[in-house]
């Protein structure tokens, strides 16, 4: 998240705006965060919802914090994993990813941070547990199985990270990781329409003719037939219209 800010907005946005009512329920936890969005909210018990009302209402000033703000980020993953009112299930796509060096640097040094020092895998524990920190819920995690492999680790940083798993043939891991790999089944329709509302609010679905045919549920049985419910397709698709 720190390489795209873009798509920090939009993983806050997305979750903010599809899961209100369940949000509402969940108190912030850590003391600091209670008294920061209680200032900022006026609520005397802040939640998940008012975390991120901010972000989904736009309120923040973009010129002062440009080109996001990231500390809703953090405190909203970092209170993910202690929520116990509803379970909590994560997913990530690419997940290998997080096995690999990045494209910035340590500071002052001409050496690549890793991915696991990264904001998000650091957030979320343990990655060899799969989200075992979590205080009352499930982590998932997609494979990125199109493409070549990702870079490997140059020699003189294997002493410090391992090689990144080839999870496009999960045959060649080890027992353990094989046993956490789960299948994952297409889209329902009531996922594909809600893929389609957030695609059209982000910006990805940017045919305004598609509108009405997106709120009468037309659209969504359009895309479900010509997709089959698969996420990757759902995405290509709209990217065309």
């Amino acid at each position: 998240m720190y390489e795209s800010p873009d798509a920090s907005i939009n993983f806050l946005m997305a979750n903010g705006l599809a899961q209100q009512e369940k949000f509402a329920q969940v108190k912030i936890k850590d003391a600091e965060r209670i008294q920061f969005y209680a200032e900022l909210t006026g609520s005397a018990e802040p939640t998940l919802a008012d975390l991120l009302r901010t972000v989904t209402h736009d309120e923040y000033n973009s010129f002062e914090e440009f080109p996001v703000p990231i500390r809703p980020v953090h405190d909203f993953l970092m209170e993910l994993r202690t929520a116990t009112e509803l379970p909590v299930v994560l997913v990530i796509d690419g997940w290998n990813r997080f096995h690999q060096l990045t494209s910035m640097k340590e500071w002052n040094k001409p050496i690549p941070l890793h991915a696991q020092q990264m904001l998000v895998p650091n957030t979320l524990g343990d990655l060899e547990q799969y989200g075992g920190s979590m205080a009352n819920g499930l982590l998932l995690c997609a494979d990125t199985s199109e493409g070549a492999m990702p870079p490997n680790i140059t020699k003189g940083l294997r002493k410090r990270w391992p090689q990144p798993y080839n999870f496009s043939k999960p045959h060649t891991l080890s027992t353990p990781l094989q046993r956490m790999v789960r299948r994952v089944g297409t889209y329902s329709n009531l996922e594909v329409q809600r893929a389609l509302e957030f695609y059209a609010y982000a910006g990805h679905l940017q045919n305004a003719g598609l509108q009405r045919q997106l709120e009468t549920g037309e659209l969504c049985q359009k895309v479900a037939l010509m997709t089959s419910g698969v996420g990757s397709d759902v995405y290509k698709l709209c990217e065309q219209m």
